[in-house]
């Protein structure tokens, strides 16, 4: 299973980190907040999530299970690194 690194742009945007809409099973991925706080959710599709959000703290990680994956910045500022595996 391969980690991905990005770069977010500083813009609470949705950035989509990828998925398998013909996948049997839910994928499991685990998000990793490294200069400060982000937001991280699931999606029926690729276009835009339609699950809760999750606040991932700088320095944390958490696990989410689902078909499609997203992340953003929860408040303007300076762009901010995170990583991913699992997709």
């Amino acid at each position: 299973m391969d980690q991905v690194a990005l770069r977010l742009a500083g813009t609470p945007t949705w950035t989509y980190l990828g998925g398998k809409a013909e996948s049997k099973k839910p994928l499991e991925v685990v998000v990793r907040a490294f200069d400060r706080e982000i937001e991280i959710a699931t999606g029926e599709g690729a276009s835009e999530p339609t699950g809760a959000s999750v606040r991932v703290s700088a320095g944390e990680g958490r696990r989410l299970t689902g078909q499609h994956f997203f992340a953003r910045p929860t408040a303007h500022g300076a762009p901010c690194r995170i990583s991913y595996r699992g997709v």
